[in-house]
């Protein structure tokens, strides 16, 4: 994983309003691709599941993406 996208992760999840969750657009922010491709990679399960689901919301733990991303370095 890149120290870019390593220190964007971090800086999300110590934001106030995601409470340490990752939204859709994080991830899509984080990964430079758009939001329905986020979307499109979590139907198909190319992106990990995601921890949280409630009425609509949706959100990722950065720790379960870092691990995501570190599978996808090893693939390479």
């Amino acid at each position: 994983m890149s120290k870019s996208t390593k220190q964007g992760l971090e800086a999300m999840a110590k934001s106030a309003m995601g409470a340490g969750m990752l939204t859709y657009a994080d991830l899509a922010a984080t990964l430079n691709i758009g939001d329905r491709t986020v979307r499109r990679w979590v139907a198909e399960g190319t992106l990990p599941p995601p921890d949280l689901r409630l009425r609509g919301i949706v959100r990722w733990r950065p720790e379960t993406i870092e691990r995501w991303l570190n599978k996808q370095g090893e693939k390479r």
